[in-house]
């Protein structure tokens, strides 16, 4: 009996950004978060808020893959191994109509992408192959997929990017980081990293570390 034929189904699934911002006259720096494995985007809006100011707005997007975590609540999933190359296309695909959607309810004079663990990933490919003057990544190693010709869209750099980890991490070594770090300047990226407290799950203290990459830069 023969192997049964695939076919792949373009589709459209809905997604969820959370915008926080406070009024002003003029454009604001906005920062465009991605959270981790297994989060929401309320996670990144509550460690983020005390960033938010009239010159400064936070844009919280949820991955569009919900799924349920061992003590039964929803979290949600920016991608697994399976169709993982068709997962970051339309990864990339719903940052860009986000960008588009957000640009009806700010006018921002910088973008700023952060991305905590697998949303840290996320973030350097969105950084890379679409959009943003800078890349805050938390947690996360460089996706071996940046090392090739773009999977879409077009190869670019922001203007700088900052990289961090958790001194204890096990998931991301101090090696590792230093590695990604290489490559970022070795492209032409102006690039940093700092060590935080703690390991890979998120402290409360971190948005308060992370103050020295939070835009304007």
């Amino acid at each position: 009996m023969s192997e049964p034929s695939l076919i792949k189904v373009p589709t459209e699934v809905q997604g969820r950004v959370l915008l926080e911002k406070k009024e002003s006259s003029s454009p604001q720096d906005l920062v465009l978060a991605l959270h981790g494995y297994g989060e929401s985007s309320e996670h990144m809006i509550s460690r983020l808020r005390p960033w938010v100011n009239e010159d400064l707005a936070l844009a919280c997007v949820e991955a569009l893959h919900p799924i349920y975590l061992p003590n039964r609540k929803i979290g949600h999933s920016w991608m697994t191994s399976h169709l993982r190359e068709e997962a970051i296309i339309d990864n990339l695909k719903y940052i860009e109509r986000t960008l588009v959607e957000l640009r009806q309810h700010l006018s921002f004079r910088t973008l700023t992408v952060l991305g905590y663990s697998q949303g840290a990933q996320m973030a350097m490919r969105v950084v890379r192959w679409l959009e943003g003057d800078h890349l805050i990544a938390i947690g996360g190693e460089l996706p071996p997929e940046l090392l090739e010709p773009p999977l879409w869209g077009t190869e670019r750099l922001p203007k700088s990017a900052f990289l961090a980890k958790g001194k204890k991490d096990l998931h991301l070594p101090s090696v590792v980081l230093n590695k990604n770090l290489e490559q970022w300047t070795s492209w032409g990226c102006p690039c940093s990293s700092i060590e935080l407290p703690g390991a890979h799950r998120w402290l409360d203290t971190w948005a308060d570390d992370l103050e020295e990459a939070k835009p304007p830069r």
